[in-house]
């Protein structure tokens, strides 16, 4: 699976000072004024380095059916040029002008576009106005009808041409809602809607889950961790982490919010554990709250396994979202944390990982995985790999039987084979 992350790029013709004044008027204008990280109801990350023309906008409240319209309305306001440039699963590149004196945008891609049609959409006016000096429309077209492995690295070749900044154009994930905000270059910038004081003000989901989860957590020891990162994290001795944490996760219904709760367990001998990167980048050793159900349990109910996958909620209610972070907590503290809670030395860290990621305990390759293998070595421990992964298979072969995974016999011997020969081991 590839990556897909938008991020909108504003034209800055004024002074970084002067165009902060100009955005957060426009916010004002929407009924929105400025407020603290505790009391927001509204938060956007911006980019504004002093070597780009570009500045970059960002926000996890933006959604598929609302970005369009603010990006133009930023446009006009500020009479100024916008770009969405997003990619999609790695296979093609967009980019979305958004001009002040038009009332749509403009698309220019490349890469595997699965609308032919989109490629003869693009107006060339539009375009050439914002090439860097020096730089042809001819360039603009080689790159989009280039052959890429990755669309990224397309767009990453062609935004210079733009006076675009890769870096800055490939900083998000999913639509804009994920940044390291604790780089010096980005600035975040907390709002509340203005409203009688009489009026409850309606919690964010970032607020929820800290207080939900702190709560529950830190009578058990975690604690939330300093900076922008929801990450709650547990110290057993000096070696071993526990960690629980939640990412935003895309919706394809509108109105419809949707997150999963995420949990796991490292050591201090682990490669490539970064809790100051977002929980998404993560993902390879955190887990859902549904695969630590379908680990604890030997008959699995599909329909709770779903329901648990990720937590969804209406957008403009919020007891619908109060609800569905409690019940998340308490999903989380009925299947995650008893697993979490018996990973209490090296030895029975070691079997966390032959049940979770047994591919960590590899010390002959160089995948870039959260490897464990080291703890082998440490813990002198020669245990049967064979029969370890047999126990694997016979399990992956009864949930195959029960249709819980989709999965051929042929596609189920060869990854077995491939399982063992990693480990220079053969069936």
């Amino acid at each position: 699976m590839g990556t897909t992350y938008s991020t909108i790029q504003i034209r800055n013709p004024h002074q970084n000072e002067q165009f902060k004044f100009l955005l957060c008027g426009y916010f004002q204008k929407k009924g929105l004024v400025p407020a603290t990280e505790e009391d927001a109801e509204y938060s956007y990350w911006l980019t504004l380095p002093n070597n780009s023309t570009w500045a970059t906008l960002g926000s996890a409240d933006y959604q598929t059916n609302t970005v369009n319209k603010e990006i133009l309305e930023i446009a006009v306001e500020l009479k100024t040029h916008c770009v969405l440039a997003s990619v999609w699963d790695s296979d093609f590149f967009e980019l979305r002008l958004f001009n002040p004196a038009e009332t749509d945008y403009n698309i220019l891609a490349g890469g595997d576009v699965p609308i032919e049609e989109v490629r003869t959409m693009c107006k060339r006016e539009l375009w050439e106005p914002l090439l860097a000096e020096g730089k042809t429309w001819e360039q603009i077209q080689e790159i989009c009808n280039g052959e890429f492995t990755f669309a990224e690295d397309a767009l990453c070749e062609l935004v210079p041409l733009l006076n675009m900044n890769p870096i800055q154009v490939t900083n998000a994930y999913g639509c804009c809602e994920e940044i390291a905000t604790d780089t010096p270059d980005v600035i975040t910038l907390y709002f509340k809607r203005v409203q009688n004081i009489a009026v409850k003000k309606a919690p964010s989901l970032e607020k929820m889950f800290k207080q939900v989860f702190g709560e529950g957590l830190a009578p058990l020891g975690f604690v939330k961790l300093k900076g922008k990162q929801p990450y709650f994290v547990r110290m057993i001795g000096d070696e071993i982490l526990h960690v629980v944490t939640y990412t935003k996760e895309w919706s394809g219904a509108d109105g419809i919010r949707e997150f999963s709760v995420r949990g796991g367990v490292a050591t201090v001998y682990g490669q490539n554990i970064d809790l100051t990167c977002s929980p998404r980048e993560n993902s390879n050793w955190l887990g859902a709250v549904s695969r630590f159900y379908i680990m604890l349990k030997s008959s699995i109910d599909e329909n709770l396994r779903k329901s648990i996958h990720e937590f969804s909620y209406k957008e403009d209610d919020a007891e619908s979202m109060i609800r569905e972070v409690k019940r998340s907590f308490d999903m989380t503290k009925q299947f995650v944390l008893p697993i979490l809670d018996a990973a209490t030395d090296l030895k029975s860290c070691i079997e966390y990982f032959h049940v979770f990621h047994p591919g960590y305990l590899r010390l002959n390759d160089n995948l870039n995985y959260c490897k464990e293998g080291f703890l082998l070595i440490l813990t002198n421990n020669r245990d049967d790999y064979i029969e370890r992964m047999e126990k694997a298979f016979a399990r992956t072969a009864q949930l195959m039987k029960e249709g819980k995974i989709g999965l051929s016999q042929k596609d189920f011997e060869a990854k077995n084979t491939e399982s063992l020969r990693s480990y220079g081991l053969e069936l």
